[in-house]
């Protein structure tokens, strides 16, 4: 009996991992370079950090629906040259709730630390996700994030910084 309900258990854990997770969006995964991305698809340069070695591109011909959402904008973040992170932004209540419940459907419910606030977050293998609204703007967004550059990338920061702290103190 104990072996068929971890059986049971270990199943529900890796189908729900599997649901719940994306390599990318829309075609592009994580970590892609640009140079590829930009052979398939017409971008435009939104803005670059040179401190931080990032780039925001859109798509020239998005769609800017996700199911019967209405989309503001999609920024796409190029870290060191690698997707690493797409930006859905929404109007209004109405539309937010909307990429809200496709989100769910994708993924399943994600995490509301403070359920009086509309943030919520979830953590899978291959993505980060947060949705969120704003009711002063009127701004609701879905950020997906690569976890593998993030992780990446935090640990290229610590680093930087331990650095800071040794030499430039």
């Amino acid at each position: 009996m104990a072996r068929i309900l971890t059986a049971m258990v270990l199943c529900i854990a890796l189908a729900t991992t599997a649901f719940a997770d994306v390599d990318g969006f829309r075609g592009m995964r994580w970590g892609e370079r640009l140079e590829d991305v930009a052979m398939t698809k017409p971008l435009a340069l939104e803005s670059s950090n040179k401190a931080d070695d990032t780039v925001v591109y859109t798509v020239r011909d998005d769609r800017l629906w996700l199911g019967p959402a209405r989309l503001e904008e999609i920024r796409y973040t190029f870290w060191k040259g690698r997707l690493y992170t797409v930006f859905l932004g929404t109007r209004g209540y109405e539309d937010f709730q909307k990429i809200k419940q496709v989100a769910f459907e994708r993924f399943g419910a994600f995490d509301q630390p403070d359920p009086s606030v509309e943030k919520h977050y979830l953590q899978g293998e291959l993505s980060l996700a947060g949705l969120r609204f704003d009711p002063k703007s009127g701004a609701g967004s879905l950020l997906l994030i690569s976890r593998m550059l993030n992780d990446l990338k935090q640990q290229i920061d610590r680093e930087l910084i331990r650095q800071g702290a040794e030499a430039d103190f």
